[in-house]
């Protein structure tokens, strides 16, 4: 078990994915004012970017090949969040991320990767349980903020860093 919360360099990236879309958001770049917005409490799911921004991050760590398909296979000037979206929906670009969780979770499950409000150290096996769908190996059967906000912060990441 790693605690990613003392590690600088993981806290670096975490940072900087924020600062990222923060400044993606500024230029107006739709899925990441849609992740920005969450932090400053839309929707009620300022937990969903707290801990999902963390998870894609460690994410995209795992698996850096997974992130350039994502980038090669979306727009960044597409909005995932519209309804019916073909990208949020393209089994080419997210069925691997769903088989990768597996291998992923295998490894990192039991690392801790965020905290919640009250300061409890929350674990990527805590993280993909409240907040993932059953699709990426999370314990929610219904809704999909989550993984929205996931597959939104994997696509910004695959856009700037890969």
């Amino acid at each position: 078990m790693t605690d990613y919360r003392n590690d600088v360099k993981f806290q670096a990236k975490v940072t900087s994915t924020r600062t990222m879309i923060g400044q993606l958001a500024d230029y107006r770049v739709d899925d990441a004012f849609a992740v920005k917005a969450r932090s400053h409490g839309a929707h009620n799911l300022t937990g969903h970017e707290a801990t999902l921004v963390p998870l894609a991050v460690l994410f995209s760590q795992y698996d850096k090949t997974l992130l350039t398909t994502i980038k090669n296979n979306t727009d960044l000037d597409h909005d995932m969040g519209v309804r019916g979206s073909s990208e949020a929906r393209d089994r080419s670009v997210w069925n691997p991320i769903k088989n990768a969780m597996t291998n992923f979770k295998a490894v990192h499950g039991a690392d801790i990767i965020a905290e919640d409000k009250n300061g409890n150290p929350l674990t990527v096996n805590d993280v993909s349980r409240t907040y993932l769908s059953v699709n990426y190996l999370g314990g929610q059967t219904t809704g999909g903020a989550g993984d929205t906000v996931f597959k939104r912060t994997l696509k910004l990441l695959g856009h700037v860093y890969y």
